[in-house]
């Protein structure tokens, strides 16, 4: 063996001897920080107790708090203990809204991320305020300057969980003002948290609907749909019948009375799915999933003919809604006697996806 493979050899061993502590060190590294990490969650355990029997003044644990890793571990112990003791969690929180309004306030001079992370402890455990007008959302609503979209997002969840209507209102101002998109659909599952009155939200966001952008506003219809009753049936149909509104929005008022049928909103409806050039051509495909609701002979016929339409998201969508009206045997058979075969075809291709109706299919 020759003098150069004993030195690759020799630097062989080298590496793995490295590699070995180099494992070594990091393993009892993290075992360290393991175990630190685990006393400071039982010191900080211990003083949240403290501050609840007032051994401990509480301005001390909220002076801790003002450094984010301090504020990450009590998080951790109040996300246990809002599992067996939620009201303790929310005394704590309602004892303390001067401490509280400091942190935020502190926090407010933070990076974005880390301002996030406050808004999303609050989000997690504050109770909702009573007081409309609560110093803590005017702080909050601070944190959108400079902000990120995760940072926007959980102030938004923040606001949802205190009740602040007027809170939501403002921040939906400044995503329209300042052209910031969020995702409709992360706004109406937002706003089903929301502590308040959600019929009081809906109307409050809906006076906005000619100022603020389309995302918007369509995110506050959807909302709308997720909620029981109709009690917005009249006014969204009277937006639908008498303003111009734009498309993607009109598209979510009418699926509105698919999950809120109206029999005032049927002749609407009716018309839609009739109408197939241009922009009222396109209403018709959410119009033949929103008659899927309706059971009148008009809205059954109007289904029928929508399968003949030349547009296969309009036939598709028929043909679900018929599917989950019922299809009798008479209706089926004279459909094939038209000599329809994109409507026979539609049909095999729609139906087997679709619950049975009530009058079941031949």
């Amino acid at each position: 063996m020759n003098l150069f493979t004993h030195y690759v050899l020799y630097f062989y061993l080298f590496i793995c001897i490295v590699l070995m502590l180099y494992n070594f060190c990091y393993l009892n590294r993290i075992r360290r920080r393991a175990r630190r990490h685990a006393r400071r969650k039982r010191r900080w355990e211990l003083d949240v107790w403290a501050v609840d029997e007032g051994i401990v003044a509480p301005q001390k644990l909220f002076w801790y708090m003002r450094r984010t890793e301090n504020l990450m571990v009590f998080n951790e112990v109040m996300s246990v203990k809002i599992l067996t003791r939620p009201q303790e969690v929310r005394t704590f929180f309602l004892e303390h809204p001067a401490e509280i309004r400091a942190l935020a306030r502190e926090y407010g001079r933070k990076p974005a991320m880390e301002r996030a992370f406050f808004a999303y402890v609050v989000a997690s455990f504050h109770p909702p305020l009573e007081e409309e007008h609560d110093p803590l959302v005017e702080t909050l609503l601070g944190y959108l300057d400079s902000s990120t979209v995760y940072c926007r997002e959980n102030v938004l969840s923040a606001l949802y969980t205190l009740g602040s209507g007027q809170g939501v209102e403002h921040v939906y101002s400044i995503l329209s003002e300042w052209g910031w998109f969020h995702s409709p659909k992360l706004l109406s599952d937002g706003m089903m948290r929301f502590a308040g009155d959600k019929e009081a939200l809906v109307r409050r966001l809906w006076q906005h609907r000619r100022e603020w952008d389309e995302d918007l506003v369509t995110a506050i219809v959807q909302f709308a749909a997720m909620l029981p009753g109709d009690a917005f049936a009249q006014p969204f149909l009277d937006a639908l019948e008498q303003e111009r509104l734009p498309l993607e929005l009109r598209f979510s008022l009418v699926r509105y009375f698919q999950h809120h049928p109206s029999p005032q909103a049927e002749p609407l409806l009716l018309r839609l799915i009739e109408a197939h050039p241009g922009e009222q051509g396109q209403l018709a495909i959410a119009a033949a999933a929103s008659l899927s609701a309706y059971e009148s002979p008009a809205a059954r016929q109007a289904l029928k003919t929508a399968l003949h339409s030349r547009n296969w998201h309009i036939r598709y969508n028929a043909a679900a809604s018929l599917g989950r009206l019922g299809l009798a045997g008479d209706e089926l058979e004279a459909i094939r006697s038209t000599g329809d075969r994109y409507a026979m075809e539609m049909l095999d291709y729609a139906l087997p996806t679709v619950p049975a109706g009530k009058g079941g299919c031949a």
